[in-house]
């Protein structure tokens, strides 16, 4: 017989150990003994009531703090483990010393940046720093790469490249000027500084060894934040040529091989159009489809705001299929990104070859992130021929005049007297104008056979069915179905129609005319501006455009039509008024008595005010359905009837034979009456020709 397990092991195997077995079997089913764990449940308890106070055995914490737990009867004493003492701030300073220390250069980039707050202020003498600027380009020797990433030392080096002499800068020169070196600190946040400090402030000649070592990783800089800048700087100060070296990176590592190439040949720059007419390329499409992969990896950053980019964009544009040139406007239509785009020639370019491609929807996208900025956008010189093709290529006239509009009639006067934003106002008075808009600007526009081809439809209609036909058609589109309310700002929903993209649909003609029409619209208010500022208009040959256009009534009689008979004929009355109103004597004019020359002279006799007054007579009157008199007849009613004597032998003799020459025969022939009198022995003929190409007189 077996011994049992317990005799075995020499230890007891009375009624204990049965307890003990039967306690284990309980708690394994779920039952409980009745003798339970002491230990575990006071343990329990002082867990259970310590968040309450005192009760639970511990006292205040008060130096050494005991904590005292009562176990069947037993007392055991816990010390409290102390809290973490906080550092003082002196120990922490020795750690962080310590741990600088750790780092390369450290205790260089502290001397050096303390010796440079000496430098820095203005009051130190110019021999004083140029000798501290020659230690410190002696410490940063041999460790420029190193020192250009740290924030305080590339301002020092920095310093040295713009102040420090001739061998200082030739150290640093050669020291940065190899691949590894230049763009590894092009691409950091701080050395890219140094990199564009190097390019502003180096020689001529010396910017193709920094060219080189940028010649191959143009693409991966133009997808970093700091490597853009850098190559923004390199293309700011780049010859012809040069710039079209880097851009040809762009096209393929073997065009632009073949680009370089052409430059030291001395060979015409290359464009990507020369690449897709090169056999050996592989093809239009090989080109077009590695531009369009790294093109991708730009704009999908928003990377879009250096000029460099601009001409990318601008040549690709011009070359790629629809379809691509699609998948560029749903990338970029939205978040201001075009925004970023429109300071320069090439980038306004683009926009507008975006803007004729987009659909109906990513136009207004395009339309709502320019909230707040159109004004800005008009005043500057390239940014002006982006609203210019939202003029032309947007159909949603609603949506225009609640955002563009609106926000151009804030500030007319100030439109109207600068030199470039006054064409905003003339596009739609005059469009595509010579002579407010030279040829090369107005090719960056969307071309006018993209934009006319509604208007093949109605060419043998009058103005007035096209007009009614304009009407059915919303009538019909208010019909399909209301917008919702979230939409309800959004505009007229004439647009919807190409939401696909495939250009506008609304003639020029119609959009100009609803974009001036309405009782608050920018027509009453262009009305209105020349009304209250008709004498400085009229001294002012920059400003007389803008009045002489509007006094023209539109190419097509858009702006007569938009606010009236009775609008344009207190216009003109306003500025025969102001004819007479005397004004300070320009240079040109010259001096008449004494006494006239302290008080000033009338607009008539001023050099620059006849001439404007001259361009005005000679205005035809605008065919309008209800008629408008031509403002030589209000001009002579006004000022010259009767009182021709009192004009003759001044400047104002030139706006007199304008009038003789005008349309209104009646008011010609009023004209030969008066003066044939005041000239002899002089014929009419004989004054008539210094002035005017003669009509029959």
């Amino acid at each position: 017989m077996a011994k049992r397990r317990g005799a075995a092991s020499g230890k007891p195997t009375g009624a204990g150990s049965a307890g003990k077995r039967k306690e284990r079997r309980a708690s394994k089913f779920g039952g409980g003994s009745s003798t339970p764990k002491v230990k575990d449940a006071g343990v329990k308890k002082k867990k259970s009531s310590s968040v309450q106070g005192k009760s639970s055995g511990q006292y205040q914490r008060a130096g050494k703090t005991d904590v005292v737990e009562k176990t069947g009867g037993k007392t055991e004493e816990k010390a409290e483990s102390k809290p973490v003492k906080r550092k003082s701030d002196n120990e922490q300073d020795k750690t962080s010393q310590l741990s600088k220390h750790h780092k390369p250069n450290s205790d260089l980039i502290q001397s050096l940046s303390a010796e440079w707050e000496k430098l820095r202020p203005e009051k130190v003498a110019e021999g004083d720093r140029k000798k501290g600027l020659s230690q410190l380009a002696n410490k940063v020797k041999g460790k420029v790469v190193d020192l250009g990433s740290n924030h305080k030392t590339s301002r020092v080096i920095q310093a040295i490249i713009k102040n420090g002499t001739a061998a200082e800068k030739a150290a640093i020169f050669k020291e940065i000027t190899n691949t590894e070196s230049m763009v590894l600190l092009a691409k950091s946040a701080y050395g890219n500084f140094i990199v564009r400090s190097l390019l502003e402030k180096s020689p001529k000649k010396e910017l193709p060894r920094i060219l080189a070592c940028l010649r191959g990783r143009v693409v991966p800089l133009a997808r970093h934040p700091c490597g853009t800048a850098v190559l923004e700087a390199a293309y700011s100060v780049a010859n012809s040529a040069q710039r079209s070296a880097l851009i040809a990176e762009f096209y393929g590592p073997e065009f632009a091989l073949k680009a370089q190439a052409a430059i030291v040949a001395g060979g015409p720059s290359l464009r990507l159009r020369d690449a897709l007419a090169d056999p050996g390329l592989g093809g239009r499409r090989a080109v077009i489809g590695h531009a369009s992969r790294v093109l991708a990896g730009v704009w999908e950053k928003g990377m879009v705001a250096s000029a460099y980019i601009h001409r990318v964009l601008n040549e690709y544009f011009q070359e790629a299929p629809a379809s691509m040139v699609q998948e560029a406007v749903e990338a970029l239509a939205g978040d201001a990104v075009l925004v970023r785009m429109m300071h320069t020639l090439d980038g306004a370019r683009a926009v507008n070859t975006l803007m004729a491609a987009a659909s109906a929807k990513q136009r207004k996208k395009v339309l709502k992130s320019l909230k707040d900025l159109v004004l800005k956008i008009a005043l500057d010189q390239s940014g002006r021929l982006v609203i210019l093709g939202l003029m032309d290529v947007v159909d949603d006239t609603v949506l225009m005049k609640k955002i563009v509009i609106s926000e151009l009639c804030s500030d007319l006067y100030g439109l109207a007297s600068d030199k470039h934003a006054r064409v905003c106002l003339l596009h739609l008075l005059n469009p595509r104008c010579p002579r407010y808009l030279p040829p090369a600007l107005v090719e960056t526009l969307p071309p006018l056979d993209q934009l006319q081809v509604a208007d093949s439809s109605t060419a043998g209609e009058s103005q007035k069915d096209k007009e009614e036909k304009s009407k059915a058609e919303k009538g019909k589109q208010g019909k399909k179905g209301e917008k919702s309310k979230g939409d309800e700002d959004d505009g007229d929903g004439v647009e919807e129609e190409g939401a696909s993209g495939g250009g506008p649909k609304k003639p020029l003609t119609v959009k100009r005319r609803e974009l001036l029409s309405g009782k608050d619209g920018l027509g009453k208010k262009l009305v209105d501006m020349c009304f209250e500022h008709s004498a400085e208009m009229l001294c002012d040959h920059v400003k007389a455009d803008v009045l002489a256009e509007v006094m023209s009534g539109g190419v097509e009689c858009e702006m007569a039509e938009a606010v009236g008979c009775e609008e344009m004929q207190r216009l003109y009355e306003a500025v025969a008024e102001a004819a007479t109103v005397r004004v300070p004597k320009t240079k040109e004019c010259e001096g008449e008595e004494e006494e006239e020359e302290k008080e000033g002279t009338s607009i008539l006799t001023d050099y620059t005010g006849s001439r404007v007054l001259r361009r005005l007579a000679l205005l035809p009157a605008p065919k309008s359905p209800e008629g408008v008199a031509c403002f030589a007849s209000v001009l002579w009613a006004k000022v010259f009837k009767g009182n021709c004597s009192k004009w003759l032998n001044t400047h104002a003799e030139k706006v007199l034979a304008a009038i003789l020459e005008s349309e209104d025969e009646k008011t010609a022939k009023a004209i030969r009456v008066e003066i044939t009198k005041l000239l002899k022995p002089v014929s009419i003929v004989e004054w008539q020709i210094k002035y005017t190409k003669v009509k029959n007189v």
